[in-house]
């Protein structure tokens, strides 16, 4: 990811106001908040295709400091992909290169992200214990293990 991206995550966040405001975020979001996020030196961004179109944006922590565990920070799709399965073939593909090696992995899910709770549920992600963002918001935590297939 470069500073390049910056056009692309900020049309995909612009397809989906209702995450911005969930995250109490103005959209467009600024140049120093994408440099901070994005081209943080901890954590990897990836940007998701389908069909030579860029519909997903991917930003986790490899390895987090407290748990030795990866840690999805985000996974933004494209409100045009929503109910399509694209989310879930990508997921797949994104564990498939670059979580094969890893027995779990977990994420935080806003409360208030119905849509995102079933989609994680659906996944084979399971509620593990409520926390405290990074930001300073109340979230849920999620694992997935890896393993059971492998």
């Amino acid at each position: 990811m470069t500073e390049q991206h910056f056009p692309i995550i900020q049309s995909l966040y612009a397809t989906v106001p209702e995450y911005a405001r969930m995250e109490k975020r103005e959209l467009p979001l600024s140049d120093s908040i994408l440099q901070e996020e994005f081209l943080h030196p901890d954590t990897v961004s990836l940007i998701g295709y389908n069909e030579g179109e860029p519909v997903l944006l991917i930003d986790y922590l490899p390895k987090h400091p407290r748990d030795g565990t990866p840690w999805i920070g985000l996974f933004l799709l494209a409100a045009s992909q929503h109910g399509t399965g694209t989310s879930s073939r990508l997921l797949t593909a994104f564990f498939d290169q670059f979580l094969n090696r890893e027995l779990q992995v977990h994420l935080a899910v806003l409360p208030d992200n119905l849509k995102a709770r079933r989609f994680w549920i659906k996944n084979g992600f399971r509620f593990v214990r409520p926390s405290i963002s990074n930001r300073g918001q109340q979230v849920d935590v999620y694992v997935c293990d890896l393993n059971k297939n492998k």
